[in-house]
C-alpha cells in the first residue's frame, strides 16, 4: 500500500470520488423519494458530473460486461419523464410500509433465520458505523441496515479514502479500503445483489400497476446498484453477492418506512459524507 500512496495520482483520487458519488447516486435513489431525487438528474450540470462519473468507472472497469453509462443516461431519461408525486406512490408499493414489503430494502431480512443472528448482524451493521463517528440520525426513525444507510456508508469511506491518497496519509488510506473491502465483504456486497434482482423483478410488473413510468425509473435504479455492486466486488477481489437470497422468516416488530432525505440519514462529527 506503500507503493500506492507514494505513486498515487490524480486519476486514482478521482476514482475514489466516483465511486463515493455513485454510492451517493444510490443511497439517494433508494431512500424515500425527494426534491433532489429528480433535479439532480434535470440540473444539466449535475447530470454530466453523474455521467462522466459512470463513464471513467467504466474505462478502469475489470470487467465491462455491465457498463454503468447507459444506464445512468436511462435513469435521467425517466427522471425528466416522472414526477415525484408518481415516484413516492411507486416507492411506497414497492418496498411497503413495513420491513416485510415487497421488496425488503433491509439487509437482515434476507437469509437469515433467528432473531438472535438478526440483531447481531444488526450490531455488527452499527459498529461499523461507529467506528467512523456514524449512526443513523434519530430523526429518520429507520434502521442501520436500510440499503440507503450502506450505500452512504460506503460513499463516506470512498471519500475518506480520496482524501487520504491526496495527502498521502497511509494509516487513514488502509483503515479506509479495509473498511470499505470488509462491509462490502460481509455485508452490501452480500445482500445488495439479491435485493436489486427483486427490485428488477418487482418494478417490471408492469400489469399490477396504472401507470408503470416511475416502476422504469426503479428498475433501472435497480439495475445500476446490481451493476456497480458487481464491479465493486471485483475490484476488491471479493466474490459478487448471490442474485437471489431467500427472505427471512423472522416476524420481528414491523419498523415503519421513513426513510428520509440521503443528506439526513447519517450523522457524526466527520460526517463527510452528510456534506
Amino acid at each position: 500500500m506503500k507503493e500506492i500512496l507514494n505513486n498515487s495520482s490524480d486519476l486514482e483520487v478521482e476514482l475514489a470520488l466516483c465511486r463515493g458519488g455513485m454510492y451517493r447516486l444510490l443511497a439517494d435513489l433508494l431512500c424515500f423519494p425527494q426534491p433532489s431525487t429528480l433535479s439532480q438528474f434535470e440540473d444539466g450540470d449535475e447530470a454530466t458530473v453523474l455521467l462522466e462519473a459512470a463513464e471513467l468507472l467504466d474505462r478502469k472497469a475489470k470487467s465491462p460486461e455491465l457498463p454503468l453509462a447507459p444506464i445512468v443516461e436511462r435513469l435521467a431519461q425517466f427522471a425528466r419523464e416522472s414526477a415525484l408525486k408518481d415516484l413516492d406512490g411507486a416507492y411506497q408499493r414497492l418496498f411497503g410500509h413495513t420491513a416485510h414489503g415487497q421488496v425488503p430494502p433491509y439487509e437482515t431480512e434476507y437469509g437469515l433465520e433467528d432473531l438472535f443472528r438478526q440483531s447481531q448482524e444488526l450490531a455488527d451493521i452499527g459498529g461499523f458505523y461507529n467506528a467512523f463517528g456514524l449512526m443513523v440520525a434519530n430523526s429518520i426513525h429507520e434502521r442501520q441496515d436500510h440499503i440507503s444507510a450502506e450505500c452512504e456508508f460506503m460513499a463516506f469511506l470512498a471519500v475518506k479514502e480520496a482524501q487520504a491518497l491526496s495527502s498521502g496519509d497511509r494509516e487513514a488510506f488502509e483503515v479506509s479500503k479495509g473498511a470499505e473491502k470488509s462491509f462490502l465483504k460481509e455485508h452490501l456486497g452480500r445482500f445488495g445483489r439479491a435485493f436489486a434482482r427483486s427490485l428488477q423483478k418487482a418494478a417490471q410488473n408492469k400489469e399490477r400497476y396504472l401507470f408503470y413510468q416511475p416502476y422504469l425509473f426503479y428498475q433501472k435504479v435497480a439495475d445500476l446498484l446490481f451493476a456497480f455492486l458487481t464491479a465493486e466486488c471485483l475490484e476488491f477481489g471479493i466474490p459478487p453477492g448471490p442474485e437471489l437470497i431467500r427472505l427471512s422468516r423472522i416476524k420481528e416488530e414491523d419498523v415503519p418506512m421513513a426513510c428520509g432525505s440521503v443528506c439526513q440519514l447519517m450523522k457524526g462529527a466527520d460526517s463527510t459524507c452528510s456534506e
